[in-house]
């Protein structure tokens, strides 16, 4: 996953504050966090039952259950408060792509966490609605986005009053997470 390299190479173990894992999912993202920051804490946020569930029982599987919060709801309905650091791999497939896929991600990954509607870009807008509301001002949010995706998603970003910081590329060049703060509008 790129999005806890780039926290662990901004912030090596001193991030020290709660921050919110948005789609959780295994929890993956934010236990890879977690294992490097000691003093770090998240809240964990998912849609489905099964995967919040899921995202606890690797926490403890990691000795990591006292510093990680797992909710079930959608995006971030279930709290308030503002954050200072950010994280989602938020679905953001067009819905006719599912088919298509690798038969390897469709059969380990569910649909809810794949099919961003129509466009891809569904989910994110639901996010980019109201992470200002979450987001510290001098805070980060990071987001994976499809291999294509980056010029629309650095549009809805604007359009949203947020500013992108930087599209972060993966291993094989691509632009894989946007660096999203909390802009000046």
């Amino acid at each position: 996953e790129l999005i806890p390299e780039l926290i662990i190479k901004r912030f090596g173990s001193n991030f020290n504050e709660t921050f919110l894992d948005l789609g959780t999912g295994s929890g993956c993202i934010a236990l890879a966090i977690l294992s490097e920051s000691p003093k770090a804490r998240a809240i964990g946020i998912d849609k489905s039952p099964g995967a919040a569930a899921q995202a606890k029982r690797n926490a403890k599987k990691n000795g990591l259950e006292s510093r990680f919060h797992v909710i079930n709801g959608d995006w971030m309905a279930p709290i308030s408060g503002q954050f200072s650091l950010i994280v989602t791999n938020p679905p953001y497939i067009p819905s006719q792509d599912i088919e298509s896929l690798n038969e390897s991600v469709k059969k380990y990954d569910p649909i809810l966490a794949l099919d961003g509607g129509e466009d891809g870009f569904t989910e994110i807008k639901k996010i980019l609605s109201t992470l200002k509301n979450h987001l510290k001002p001098q805070g980060i949010a990071f987001i994976e986005i499809g291999y294509d995706q980056s010029e629309q998603v650095q549009r809805l970003i604007r359009n949203a009053g947020l500013c992108c910081n930087d599209v972060h590329l993966d291993s094989a060049g691509i632009p894989r997470v946007v660096e999203i703060s909390y802009g000046d509008k």
